[in-house]
């Protein structure tokens, strides 16, 4: 019985919150879609979401973020997000699309974070594993890597988000040309300035950009 009051409680407070204190339209209210039920099946739910939209810089995802916070913390996490978006004046549509992004550039980044991390481990493994005998996959990849063999003709290569520069990450194959076998090593000291982590890892921020813009 007790769990039931309690439910019944948060119900009235709710009420209270939507059409006393923020004087929403009760039809309206009725009307809306079901914005909560579409982003609480994020890997993570809804606090996966909230996490992502802190590290989001876009006024709409500030508005909806500054009405959130402003919400009682026992009562806040059983106010639908379509609710919160209609009392910051956010249009439903739009405001999803800004969701999508920032959870996309939030995984972005650390997606980045774990490749940078971890690949020196994973290139060790590869070296370890190229040392066998059954190693000649691991093998023909780093001296692939190093240019000490040409890349086979019409290879086709998936862009991911660590290897495309200025725009998001295509699906889409493509096509390229096998590059010559290299006829000599340059076996020149690489200095750090040789090496553009922008070119390697876009910025989040432009990439959202871009997305909007698409």
């Amino acid at each position: 019985m007790n769990g039931r009051h309690s439910s019944i409680g948060f119900e009235a407070k709710i009420d209270r919150l939507l059409f006393t204190e923020w004087k929403l339209p009760r039809q309206q209210v009725a009307e809306l879609p079901d914005l909560t039920a579409i982003l609480e099946i994020a890997c993570g739910g809804l606090g996966a979401v909230i996490t992502a939209l802190r590290w989001s810089a876009e006024p709409v995802i500030a508005k909806f973020l500054e009405v959130y916070y402003s919400i009682d913390p026992k009562l806040r996490p059983r106010v639908p997000w379509e609710y919160i978006a209609l009392h910051a004046k956010l249009d439903l549509g739009a405001f999803l699309g800004h969701v999508i992004l920032a959870m996309r550039g939030y995984n972005v980044t650390i997606v980045k974070v774990l490749l940078t991390s971890y690949h020196p481990e994973v290139v060790m493994a590869r070296i370890r594993n190229a040392q066998r005998p059954k190693g000649k996959g691991d093998r023909d990849a780093i001296d692939t890597a190093l240019g000490l063999l040409p890349q086979r003709k019409g290879l086709t290569i998936i862009n991911t988000p660590a290897q495309t520069s200025g725009a998001w990450a295509t699906t889409e194959p493509m096509e390229v040309e096998a590059s010559e076998p290299t006829k000599e090593i340059d076996d020149r000291e690489i200095l750090p300035g040789d090496i553009d982590v922008n070119e390697v890892f876009p910025d989040v921020v432009e990439t959202q950009k871009m997305l909007a813009h698409r």
